[in-house]
């Protein structure tokens, strides 16, 4: 039995398309079988099959009391040009970009 297949497309850098290319051709891969062998991974895992961590957080406790109060006066000027969004928006925001319902 032959599986249908179906072509996905997606964008990313130039460069980063490059340097996978090359990886891929020296370990004997073409993108296509790379990019199968991380989505058949990921099925059978029901995970990424790397670990994935988020970026860091600001982390005042590592920073000067000047560092501080710039990271402060930038919410302020932030606040103050009306760079501002409501509780609304950023759960928009989170679930178009991360895929998460904060409602849920």
């Amino acid at each position: 039995m032959t599986s249908q297949t179906t072509q996905v497309t997606f964008r990313t850098e130039e460069s980063l398309k490059k340097d996978a290319e090359i990886l891929f051709s020296r370990i004997g891969l073409n993108m296509t079988t790379a990019l199968n062998v991380f989505l058949r991974q990921a099925v059978t895992d029901q995970a990424i099959p790397f670990r994935l961590k988020a970026s860091p957080l600001l982390d005042f406790s590592q920073m000067s009391e000047t560092e501080k109060n710039a990271e402060i006066q930038k919410g302020f000027d932030s606040m103050r040009a009306g760079r501002v969004l409501s509780s609304e928006q950023i759960k928009q925001n989170i679930k178009r970009k991360y895929g998460h319902d904060m409602e849920n």
